[in-house]
């Protein structure tokens, strides 16, 4: 599959979640692609700014995902990029900002049995069973936001 047809089977199943506060939108990918496939959001600027970044490795972690695939919707490659993650989640551009999530960026692996979403509302969504429930363990709840699947 190449970017542009990843980036136009994205674009057919997200739902926009445009009916609550500017700060608190997001999107839920791959919910339709498959019947009640899991999905959870966090607020990452809020992760970031708590100084708990750690909560996120750990569900990483748990679900051994390191190196992956990154589609970033605006930039200009036609292909993928792969991607140390761990290294991408305590890294800063010159003005300090974490995470990219001033563009819209998905993560995923050979495996395709999940994917990270990371918007550039300041939010991260999870979809797939494994990941689910791995950000669920480790990630505080207060930091969730949304209704997940």
């Amino acid at each position: 599959m190449t970017k542009n047809e990843f980036l136009q089977a994205i674009r057919s199943t997200c739902v926009y979640k445009d009916n609550c506060e500017p700060e608190y939108q997001y999107w839920y990918p791959l919910t339709d692609i498959k019947e009640n496939i899991p999905a959870v959001a966090y607020n990452l600027d809020a992760i970031y700014s708590s100084g708990n970044i750690e909560q996120i490795e750990k569900a990483l972690a748990e679900c051994s995902i390191h190196n992956v695939i990154s589609v970033q919707n605006q930039d200009h490659k036609a292909e993928h990029e792969k991607i140390d993650l761990l290294f991408r989640l305590y890294e800063s551009d010159g003005d300090g900002y974490n995470f990219p999530w001033y563009v819209e960026n998905y993560y995923y692996d050979e495996t395709k049995e999940w994917l990270i979403y990371v918007s550039h509302e300041g939010t991260i969504t999870f979809a797939g069973e494994q990941i689910t429930q791995a950000a669920k363990k480790f990630i505080d709840n207060k930091y969730k936001v949304g209704e997940s699947q």
